[in-house]
């Protein structure tokens, strides 16, 4: 069954290609020699026997028809989607690190210490000086003169000039061309066959194998051995100690010495006075509330009825003359001097605190002149201060301190080596050879036999069926656009930068040296050996023990919080659309040719 439906389908792909070949010449059965060609040919001659030659069958074995199909095409698109991303920005945050101070504590102890006191002691000794003195020598040098000159110099310089030079280049212009492609298609079918296959089967056996072993025994030998024997006796060496001796030396140093010093600076002062200065003010507005009351209420420190008698005339009070009195203590006095009220007691200032001007004057009617409105002026003194700067010369003493040479005596511990001898003890080494029993770890081989499993396999041969999938080519064409680029000659103006060449000159200073030969007489100081006798004290140190004082400073760590601002990376996302590539299957209608018998019914099986 599987064998004819192959060959059936092998029928109608010869059939469908010789169809598409030849359009125009449909393709029968037994056409050998039509413009089918060989395809079509022979794939009915073998199946309608020996009809291709004689022309029986023709077309009525089978007919091919074509019919409409739906396959199914990728196709690429561009959509978009929406992919969540995560950024980072820069935020200021405060934290809180500890920090270690290191904070001293002195604590004071004690320590007994050895201290080696001097005792003087007093010891003539020779020694040799060297006593300076000074010789005039007279002694030739010799000297470099320079010596300046002008000298003219050519030399090269590169000027750079811009210059505009045409330039071809090529550039690649890209355009789309839709070529038509054609590619196979592997199509699948399954089939059955035997296969045969060997199989490898394990079984065990037994073996006698041989095998040797070492048998450990001990055994007792003599063996020499080497000994070193130390050998101690005292040996006289000489050695150097080092003795210490005091010696006096003297040496100057610069002591600070204070001393006192008068000077003079200049300082600015106020010299001014006071000065009493009379002026004319203002103390009344004129226009109040008439003069028809007297002046009563107005010297309020009288207790009179000095009230509503200038109104307004005196201008810092509010009922008449009382205002005057507050101000300047003056009774009723104070409507006086503005001349509208001149008859409320009399001229300004002479009333005093009493009722008895302000009744005589303005004895509760209207006062004669008080009609007018006007300001009211008095006479006051006033002390004004009069400044002076005045610069003067003002001495001051001043403490400083100045440096003084000043000699001083020191003691000096000097080592004197010094010769002496001691007995050490040395020890020498002697060798003997001795000899002593070891016992000795050997081994000797055996033989022995085992049985031993071997695993082995040997190999069966089986059969069994197996389905296969093989793959037919089929030929497809399709259209498809190939991206192309053709080159194409541009040109365009770039600016060069070139440098000429340009021998200029200039004049440059050279200096040359001479040598000269001079004479001059220097004073040389050279010296002579002179034997001298000096008392010298020596100094023995005597060691004493004390108990000393000292102070220990030691830390301890005290911890302390703080704040600094550092800057983290705080992540946070956001979304945004990006182009992506789809692949969709396109649904396409394609015309395919499909063999259909005529009724020839089992003739074409024999040969029609």
């Amino acid at each position: 069954m599987i064998r004819r439906f192959s060959s059936a389908f092998a029928m109608l792909c010869a059939v469908a290609v010789c169809s598409i070949a030849n359009a125009d010449y449909p393709c029968g059965c037994g056409q050998v020699a039509s413009p089918c060609g060989n395809p079509c040919g022979s794939s009915w001659s073998g199946g309608c026997g020996g009809s291709a030659q004689e022309g029986a069958c023709g077309s009525s074995c089978s007919t091919v028809v074509y019919q409409t199909q739906t396959v199914y095409e990728n196709q690429m698109a561009t959509e978009m989607r929406t992919v969540t991303r995560t950024r980072f920005r820069t935020e200021a945050r405060t934290e809180q690190f500890t920090v270690n101070h290191q904070v001293p504590v002195t604590e004071q102890k004690t320590r007994t210490v050895t201290v080696m006191v001097p005792q003087q002691q007093v010891r003539t000794e020779n020694y040799t000086v060297c006593v300076p003195f000074t010789e005039e020598v007279s002694q030739q040098y010799t000297v470099t003169v320079p010596v300046t000159t002008e000298q003219t110099q050519n030399y090269t310089v590169n000027v750079p000039y811009q210059e505009q030079v045409a330039q071809n280049y090529t550039v690649c212009v890209p355009y789309t061309e839709n070529v038509t492609q054609t590619y196979t298609v592997n199509v699948p079918y399954t089939e059955t066959i035997e296969q045969t296959y060997n199989v490898t089967v394990p079984y065990t056996e037994n073996v006698e194998q041989s095998y040797t072993v070492n048998v450990p025994y001990v055994e007792n030998i003599e063996q020499p051995y080497t000994v070193s024997v130390p050998t101690t006796e005292q040996v006289a060496q000489t050695c150097t100690i080092m003795v210490p001796v005091q010696q006096q030396q003297t040496a100057t140093r610069m002591v600070c010495e204070p001393y006192t010093e008068t000077l003079t600076r200049t300082v600015c002062r106020d010299a001014g006075h006071w000065e009493t200065h009379n002026e004319t003010v203002a103390v009344g507005g004129g226009c109040g509330s008439a003069c028809g009351g007297g002046c009563g209420g107005g010297c309020a420190d009288s207790g009179s009825a000095c009230g509503g008698g200038c109104g307004g005339g005196c201008g810092q009070a509010s009922s008449g003359c009382g205002g005057g009195c507050r101000l300047f203590r003056r009774g009723c006095g104070g409507c006086g001097n503005g001349g509208g009220c001149s008859s409320c007691g009399g001229s300004g200032g002479a009333v005093a605190y009493t009722n008895s001007g302000c009744d005589s004057g303005c004895g509760g009617g209207t006062v004669a002149g008080c009609d007018a409105c006007g300001p009211s002026y008095q006479v006051v003194e006033r002390r004004v201060w009069v400044p002076n700067m005045v610069s003067e010369q003002v001495p001051y003493t001043v403490t400083r301190n100045r440096q003084i040479p000043q000699q001083y005596t020191y003691t000096v511990t000097v080592n004197q080596p010094q010769q002496q001898t001691r007995m050490v003890n040395v020890t020498k080494y002697t060798t003997e050879t001795r000899s002593r029993t070891v016992a000795v770890q050997r081994c000797r081989q055996e033989s022995r036999t085992r049985s031993v499993p071997v695993n082995r396999c040997r190999t069966e041969t089986r059969t069994q069926s197996v389905p296969v999938t093989r793959m037919r080519a089929e030929t497809q064409t399709r259209t498809v656009p190939v991206a192309r680029t053709r080159q194409e000659q541009r040109t365009n103006m770039v600016t060069v930068n070139k440098c000429r060449t340009e021998t200029r000159t200039r004049t440059v200073p050279v200096t040359t040296c001479h040598t000269q030969t001079q004479t001059r007489t220097v004073t040389v100081q050279r010296q002579r050996m002179e034997n001298r006798t000096r008392e010298v004290p020596c100094t023995v140190m005597v060691p004493q023990t004390s108990e000393q004082a000292y102070t220990v400073t030691s830390y301890r760590c005290e911890p302390s919080v703080e704040t600094r601002t550092v800057n983290v990376q705080v992540p946070e996302t956001y979304t945004e659309q990006v182009p992506y590539q789809v692949c969709h299957r396109v649904a396409k209608t394609i015309q395919v040719p499909v063999v259909v018998n005529n009724g020839c019914g089992g003739g074409c099986d024999t040969g029609c």
